[in-house]
Order: C-alpha cells, then structure tokens, then sequence
C-alpha cells in the first residue's frame, strides 16, 4: 500500500474506483478465498457482514485524468522484440506477482511467448532479489541469446550454479488476477 501515494503522485491523481464492484465475487474468485474465510473463522469476524458493508459504502470514484494518464504510460503492451526474463518475488505489496499472468496473456496474444519466461522468488518484498537470484536470471538470459532457445529456467536450474542458501526460486506460479 505505501507504493499507492507515489502512483498517485506519478499519475496526478488516484485512478482506483469501486465504482460497480460485487466484493463478494470478487472475493469468489480469488486465490486467496480459502485463506481469507479461515483467517475470518480464526478471528472470530463474520466475513459476510463486513462485505455487507463494503457493498452498502458509498463508491470511490476515479480521477478520469489520472486512469487516462496511467492506461497511457503505465500499462505493458504485450510486443516484445528481445527475449524478455521476468523476475518476480511472489509476495510483492507494491506489484502484484497476480499481475504477471496478465502480462504473459498478453505477450502470448501478440503471439510473442516463445520470447517471454518468468521466474519467481518465494520472498516478500518489491524486487528484494539476492545478487544471486540477479546473477541466475542474468545467466539464464545469457544461455538464451547465445542458443537461441530457453533453457533453465525452472527453480531448480536457477538455483543450480549458485550456492546453496543463496537464491529461493520457486515453481510456484501465481494464480489469475482478480479484477472485476
């Protein structure tokens, strides 16, 4: 949430809206659904009431301005011309790792994914690689210019030339992006 001020200063205004939103289905189709009822059920809270409400809250608008200027500078088109390898922790508070799927949807529908892999880093944080972690996907990116094919960029071939200890990529991928 701290990285939310500085888009808004980026964009000259907030671009986020409830406008419209079924939070209850939202929450339905969200990865994260069973964990949030369980941490719900854990506390003791009734989950249902506090989506009761936010339905009933009056909705935030967006700022028109800032959408446009965002949709303008801030959204990744899916065209790549050079191999592209994403590295992405997977508890990002300022990125989602959510949003990476959306990216790869789009690379593929421009018809570019044999150009795009992604790895991912079992970490919390916004970009909070290990030099190592840097060096593997560096590595990685290195054997597919010079091969002209993807080749380790699995968890276990990231982690294989770097010291034990040192890196925490995982094969774990995120789930869809819950938008509504």
């Amino acid at each position: 949430m701290t990285g939310r001020y500085s888009v808004e200063q980026a964009a000259g205004g907030d671009s986020g809206s409830t406008e419209g939103l079924n939070w209850a289905a939202l929450l339905a189709r969200s990865p994260h659904q069973r964990e949030v009822r369980a941490l719900y059920r854990a506390a003791g809270l009734d989950l249902d009431d506090d989506l009761a409400v936010l339905s009933r809250a009056p909705a935030h608008r967006a700022d028109p301005a800032a959408t446009r200027r965002l949709a303008r500078t801030s959204t990744a088109g899916g065209h790549l011309d050079v191999p592209l390898l994403g590295l992405h922790t997977i508890a990002d508070p300022l990125v989602p790792a959510e949003q990476e799927t959306v990216f790869a949807a789009r690379v593929r529908a421009a018809g570019d994914a044999p150009l795009l892999r992604q790895a991912y880093v079992a970490r919390e944080g916004h970009c909070t690689f290990t030099p190592q972690e840097i060096l593997a996907g560096l590595h990685a990116l290195v054997r597919r210019l010079d091969t002209g094919h993807w080749t380790g960029t699995g968890a276990a071939a990231l982690t294989a030339d770097q010291p034990a200890g040192t890196t925490a990529f995982t094969d774990r991928r995120p789930g869809p992006l819950v938008t509504p």
